[in-house]
């Protein structure tokens, strides 16, 4: 269960940066149309993530995004 939590966090954080919903960021990703949002350098920041997991969850770790993720959350 602490996987699809991490995953659900990684996908709000996500889609307050792209400014779309999560339900619209896995949709986009889900049909392989994120690069059409994305940078070029957000992509390789992505890509990144996707290969070394231990990175997004030290991402979803730090203070900073943790207070991020809970700002949106309560919609701050």
């Amino acid at each position: 269960m602490g996987d699809a939590i991490n995953i659900r966090q990684l996908l709000e954080l996500a889609s307050v940066h792209l400014g779309v919903t999560p339900e619209q960021l896995l949709q986009l990703v889900s049909s392989g149309q994120l690069a059409n949002l994305l940078s070029p350098e957000q992509q390789a920041q992505l890509s990144t993530l996707m290969r070394h997991p231990e990175q997004a969850e030290s991402l979803l770790s730090d203070p900073e995004v943790k207070a991020a993720v809970r700002k949106w959350q309560h919609g701050q």
